[in-house]
């Protein structure tokens, strides 16, 4: 039989119709979504969260304090590993809950003289009593008026000084740089994002605050990279001359 024309154009075009409609949708893969995460004990059943919004409960197997925050060692389904964080009154075999988690390896502990190789710097967590309400640990807007007696400048290229930042404002403004500080206090989860106000020894009059998502526990001095802004006012009482905005941790 002769097939027209008109019949085999009918058919290429719905060749080419029945093939659109079975392309396999293109997105992110969960491995990308969760490329953030540092190691398995932070991804185990959580494929679909942000790591800063996973809740971790954890059981303490061993402590070491320090002047201003604790070294905690502890299980997760069966994964043991640490975590530093503010120091309060933990006792071992007790059950904590906490979220978020930044990664720090080869950390040295001066006061211990001992290298963690995985550390995780933690700030929100409570501890989870036998009636089951949690109860708060350590206040999130806590204060250090003092940096400590260990704080140093790190060897990493490009650090700019508080100093020169805030004797220099307009040279700053929109302009992303890198600066290091020891967290001084912290105000979480405001406006959605963390307020960390730090210093580094420059300019300790001077009141920085950087704005990021991520959770730096006071007393730990960490890089920083972010934007700066002038006279930024958020409303709601929220206004700075100087601020460093979506400031991301130097690893």
């Amino acid at each position: 039989m002769q097939i027209s024309r008109y019949s085999i154009i009918w058919l290429f075009v719905w060749f080419l119709l029945s093939n659109c409609s079975h392309k396999k949708r293109i997105g992110p893969s969960k491995e990308k979504l969760n490329a953030t995460t540092e190691t398995g004990i932070f991804n185990k059943d959580h494929q679909d969260a942000p790591p800063d919004q996973i809740v971790h409960q954890v059981k303490i197997l061993e402590l070491l304090n320090t002047d201003k925050y604790s070294y905690l060692k502890v299980i997760e389904q069966d994964e043991p590993y640490w975590i530093a964080t503010v120091k309060s009154d933990y006792r071992i075999g007790d059950t904590y809950l906490y979220r978020g988690g930044l990664l720090k390896t080869n950390f040295h502990s001066e006061e211990y003289d001992r290298v963690f190789e995985k550390l995780y710097l933690v700030s929100e967590i409570k501890k989870l009593p036998d009636n089951g309400q949690m109860i708060a640990v350590n206040t999130q807007e806590s204060e250090s008026n003092t940096i400590s007696k260990n704080f140093k400048k790190p060897d990493i290229e490009g650090l700019t000084d508080l100093s020169e930042i805030v004797s220099s404002p307009e040279k700053y403004k929109g302009k992303t740089v890198k600066v290091y500080g020891e967290v001084m206090k912290v105000n979480p989860d405001i406006m959605d994002r963390n307020w960390l106000h730090i210093k580094d020894g420059t300019a300790d009059d001077f009141d920085f605050v950087i704005t990021t998502q991520s959770f730096i526990p006071v007393g730990h001095a960490i890089a920083f990279e972010g934007s700066i802004a002038i006279n930024k006012d958020f409303g709601a009482g929220y206004t700075y001359a100087i601020i460093m905005e979506n400031a991301k941790p130097i690893k």
